[in-house]
C-alpha cells in the first residue's frame, strides 16, 4: 500500500501584487479590535474568561479587581468588562493579531472557533455590502 504525495508549488511573477496582499493582510490583522471580535470571543470563552484576562496580561489580583462588582453577573459579563479594560488599556494597541494572540494560548485554546466566527461576520458583511450595491441605481 503506497501513499502519493502531491505538492502543487503556484510560481507568480507579479511580486507587486504579493506584497500587496501580504499588507492589506497585515493590516487587517493589526488594527484595533472591534465589537464583532469582541462578541466571538464572548460565544466561546465565557467559561474561560480567567484565562483570557491571564493571556491579555492581566495577573489574578487584576482580573480579581475587575470583576469584584460583578460577583452577581454571569461568566459573559465577567469576560466583557476583562475585555473592556483592556482596550481601553492599550487604545489602538489592543489589536485583532493580540487578541487572537491570547485565544491561542493553551489555557484558553479558542482561537480556531473565534477565528471562524470573525470569518463568517467578515463574509456576511461583504454579501450585505455586495446586495446593497446591486440596489443602487
Amino acid at each position: 500500500f503506497a501513499a502519493v504525495v502531491v505538492v502543487v508549488v503556484v510560481v507568480d511573477d507579479d511580486d507587486d501584487d504579493d506584497d500587496d496582499d501580504d499588507d492589506r493582510l497585515r493590516d487587517f490583522f493589526d488594527k484595533p479590535v472591534n465589537l464583532k471580535h469582541i462578541s466571538a470571543v464572548k460565544k466561546w470563552g465565557n467559561d474561560r474568561w480567567r484565562a483570557i484576562g491571564r493571556a491579555l496580561g492581566y495577573t489574578d489580583q487584576d482580573i480579581s479587581d475587575i470583576t469584584s462588582s460583578l460577583e452577581r453577573e454571569g461568566d459573559r459579563e465577567k469576560l466583557h468588562h476583562i475585555m473592556d479594560k483592556w482596550i481601553l488599556k492599550h487604545g489602538r494597541k489592543a489589536t485583532l493579531r493580540k487578541l487572537l494572540k491570547a485565544c491561542r494560548k493553551p489555557e484558553v485554546d479558542i482561537r480556531g472557533k473565534v477565528t471562524t466566527e470573525i470569518n463568517a461576520q467578515i463574509t456576511k458583511d461583504i454579501k450585505r455590502q455586495r446586495k446593497r450595491r446591486r440596489k443602487r441605481p
